[in-house]
């Protein structure tokens, strides 16, 4: 900068009347700092230039989000966006600036609309942020494009949308908005396995071939009732015998956990937790891989539709295998008049259709008295130094006792 100033903007006068550029920067640090303050992504106190960072700003720092995205976010993005309106914003995000609509894509792009789209998409094919929502609805269908141009600019879109996404589902879960953190967390997923939220969890699975994943989407066999069936069953379903054994065996590799939770008032107002989390699948190296499974767990407060407590946790393949219980203990507020209960809810951080409730239930919880009783008063005499002789220690007893009778 002080090497060649005209190129930064600053005039020769300028510069001859601050040679150090000292006033120049520091201007340059207040200008940045009241922007951040503004979109909320530090906190600047001009008047003594202290900064001091926020979730916000640290969770842009920690994704590599764009100032401008993040004022995009601030503006639009609330507690009651749908699936579709969360792409539509993440289309608008400053990282996609460079995407541009060419003429010669827009028959294309209207194919790619109506043959792969499962969500609206405003803007349509005309705008920049309708094409990218396209092309991303495009990648999660695993859709195909001819144009290279296309090709090119949906591995970006996917790349950087996954990165915002899970971005957005940090925000959220910071905002305690239990509703929108479990939908952006499945959102994230969604793209990342390139799979709908809606279709069965077992296309997860590379091992089975598309047709019986159809028929199992089409006779609705959810997770659930494969568990309770045995695999010929599943087979005499299929009309398809010898794969009901494969099914079964995928099923059951799919995460599971259950909890069990008890709860214990340490005042009037906080409350801790003691849960219990237990396995309940069968771990294959192949599709777990060898560390372990991740897995995000709140809880939440469905009338006030709020998230009280947020932790992220492992459970690892030793514990998986050997039926091994894991402990969280945390504490929680609770409110009078007490709600009728909160849930736990745990999701996979990879799986789609990996998740579980455990309800805490307050119609039997007893509250510590509001005004706990005052302790028995008890009497007690300072020893004058002249009861120090072996001698005394008699008559100091007498006169205890005859100063309990007189206070009692």
């Amino acid at each position: 900068m002080r090497a060649n100033p005209l190129v930064y903007g600053i005039s020769h006068k300028s510069y001859q009347m601050d040679p150090t550029l000292e006033k120049h920067r520091e201007q340059l640090v207040i200008e940045v700092g009241r922007k951040l303050d503004k979109a909320r992504m530090i906190r600047f106190e001009e008047r003594t230039g202290f900064f001091s960072s926020t979730d916000l700003g640290r969770i842009a720092s920690h994704y590599y989000i764009k100032y401008n995205t993040i004022e995009t976010f601030n503006e639009l993005f609330d507690a009651h966006k749908t699936e579709g309106d969360i792409l539509a914003i993440v289309s608008k995000a400053e990282e996609f600036e460079q995407i541009k609509v060419r003429e010669e894509e827009i028959e294309e792009l209207e194919a790619l609309l109506c043959d792969f789209c499962e969500l609206p998409t405003p803007g349509g094919v005309e705008n920049s942020y309708g094409k990218i929502n396209i092309l991303l609805q495009t990648y999660v269908s695993r859709g195909e494009m001819d144009s290279f141009s296309l090709i090119s600019d949906s591995a970006y879109v996917a790349q950087n949308a996954a990165r915002i996404v899970r971005a957005l589902f940090e925000i959220a879960l910071r905002k305690r908005w239990p509703a929108m953190t479990y939908r952006l967390l499945n959102l994230s997923k969604v793209i990342d396995k390139r799979l709908w939220g809606w279709v069965s969890p077992l296309r997860q699975f590379s091992v089975l071939p598309p047709p019986v994943l159809t028929k199992l989407e089409q006779k609705n066999l959810t997770i659930d009732k494969l568990k309770d069936m045995r695999k010929d069953e599943i087979g005499h379903m299929l009309h398809h015998v010898n794969i009901g054994l494969k099914v079964k065996q995928c099923v059951h590799q799919i995460p599971s956990i259950t909890m069990e939770a008890t709860v214990q008032p340490i005042t009037r107002t906080v409350l801790r937790v003691r849960l219990n989390i237990t396995s309940d699948f069968k771990w294959n190296d192949q599709v777990h891989g060898t560390g372990g499974e991740p897995w995000w767990i709140w809880v939440e407060d469905p009338t006030n539709d709020h998230i009280y407590h947020s932790e992220y946790f492992i459970i690892q393949k030793k514990q998986v295998i050997e039926k091994e219980a894991q402990l969280l203990v945390f504490t929680i507020p609770i409110f009078e008049p007490l709600p009728s209960q909160y849930y736990i809810r745990a999701v996979s951080d990879r799986w789609l259709g990996a998740e579980a409730v455990c309800i805490i239930n307050f119609q039997h919880l007893i509250l510590p008295e509001r005004h706990p009783p005052h302790t028995d008063h008890i009497f007690y005499v300072v020893l004058h130094p002249e009861f120090e002789e072996d001698n005394l220690w008699m008559d100091f007893g007498r006169a205890l006792v005859i100063g309990k009778a007189l206070v009692g």
